[in-house]
């Protein structure tokens, strides 16, 4: 602009002929580097003789001098409040300069381990974090109820909040030498459980109240089995299930369970038949036979894990898994007439048989197979009974005969491919 404008004056005045482009490619010159902007790590350029701030951050003074009624401000009064003011920003920028430096240093270990952690990073939600925290001395010696006070910071910026204060937090206990497995409450993601994000560790934050476990030698067992194994979310999942269980199993013994060393085998008895008569979560009725066997399983590599590794010294013998301990699988009937196709509808389908497969292509299969075997199929399916997976692995030679009547063999895919047959 200042280019410009000494080129019209010269121009208009008829101090020169040329074209603005000629001009300036033989009479102008570099203007002089405007003095820095006073406000630190700011990118702008002082104008005017009077104050040393950009555009930008000489309106904002200008506001606050109004703001503040101050008519005759000093240069020290200028430099106090320049020295807390943040830069100019784009909008994939942010600033921690308005924070105190230990609280500076908080939230960017925060910002640096949660960026090692998270895919994203909003820019407007750290700026929104930090004109939250402001006044604010240090995340870490602020008391539960001043950090549930802080929840006027905006709703944009939840998550970042959360993960500052938890990383911080979880920063702080280590200081101090607090391991977060012998808290009651445990923080999931600092536990170092692995999942398949892109870190390879949970990140996801979880509170878990390990105080349903009563016995502590069992929660001290599973806590140290989380540091040796560093197990997978779904793992540490089933093996806390287990153990809930078989505290609840071992409460209402005389003993109450506290006392490993006072164990005996009814005791496990008791833990066994807990397990067998779990119930879903909903209420809709027991686990399945698959899950409560692995829910035992764990249980009972969780007791192997101590004492291999003699986490639990004192664990008496008799404490373990014996062989009448077993969970029986529970076949569900195969013809259960509730899940069976309706004789109204296969009726139907019997009367549209010419119809199935017409206009389906398949490959390069021509229109006449494609019928054929889909009608194929669907007689297969109608008069066998069988799933569509099933009938898919049906072998050429899957039929047999007994006593006169054919049976039909098949691998039944609810017991794990185990052979089945069936009267046809």
């Amino acid at each position: 602009m200042p280019h410009y404008v000494k080129w019209r004056y010269q121009y208009k005045s008829g101090q020169t002929q040329l074209e603005l482009a000629d001009w300036l490619a033989t009479m102008a010159h570099p203007l002089p580097r405007g003095r820095p902007c006073l406000v630190g790590a700011c990118d702008g350029t002082a104008h005017g003789r009077r104050t040393a701030l950009c555009t930008y951050h000489r309106e904002r003074w200008r506001r606050h001098r109004k703001e503040l009624g101050m008519k005759d401000a000093t240069g020290e009064d200028l430099a106090g409040w320049a020295a807390v003011q943040s830069p100019c920003l784009s909008g994939f920028q942010f600033t921690l300069l308005p924070l105190n430096p230990l609280l500076r240093r908080e939230v960017l270990h925060a910002l640096v381990q949660r960026d090692a952690q998270r895919p994203t990073l909003s820019p407007v939600a750290v700026r929104l974090l930090v004109r939250g925290l402001e006044g604010v001395e240090s995340i870490a010696a602020l008391p539960p109820k001043q950090l549930a006070d802080l929840g006027y910071i905006d709703r944009n910026c939840e998550a970042h909040w959360n993960d500052v204060l938890r990383l911080v937090r979880a920063a702080f206990d280590k200081f101090r030498g607090i391991d977060p497995l012998d808290k009651p409450v445990w923080e999931l993601a600092d536990l170092g459980l692995r999942s398949r994000t892109r870190s390879g560790v949970r990140t996801v934050p979880r509170q878990l109240d390990t105080s349903v476990i009563r016995q502590d030698w069992l929660r001290r067992l599973l806590a140290d089995w989380v540091k040796e194994t560093t197990p997978e979310n779904t793992d540490f999942r089933r093996f806390f299930r287990a153990c809930a269980a078989a505290s609840r199993a071992l409460e209402l013994r005389p003993s109450g369970g506290h006392d490993p060393s006072a164990l005996k085998i009814t005791d496990m008895d008791a833990v066994v038949e807990e397990i067998r008569t779990r119930q879903r979560e909903d209420g809709t009725g027991p686990l399945s036979a698959g899950a409560r066997n692995q829910l035992l399983t764990c249980f009972c590599q969780l007791l192997d894990f101590g004492r291999r590794l003699q986490v639990v010294d004192d664990l008496a013998t008799g404490f373990a898994r014996q062989r009448h301990h077993q969970i029986p699988y529970e076949d569900a009937s195969e013809d259960m007439a509730g899940k069976a196709i309706p004789e109204l509808v296969i009726a139907q389908l019997d009367a549209a048989t010419d119809l199935i497969g017409v206009d389906f292509p398949y490959g390069d299969f021509p229109p006449e197979v494609v019928q054929a075997m889909l009608r194929t199929v669907y007689v297969l399916l109608r008069d066998t009974g069988r799933r569509p997976w099933e009938v898919r692995w049906l072998r050429v030679d899957c039929l047999d005969s007994d006593d006169g009547e054919y049976v039909l063999i098949w691998d039944n895919c609810e017991t794990r491919g185990a052979p089945s047959g069936a009267r046809v």
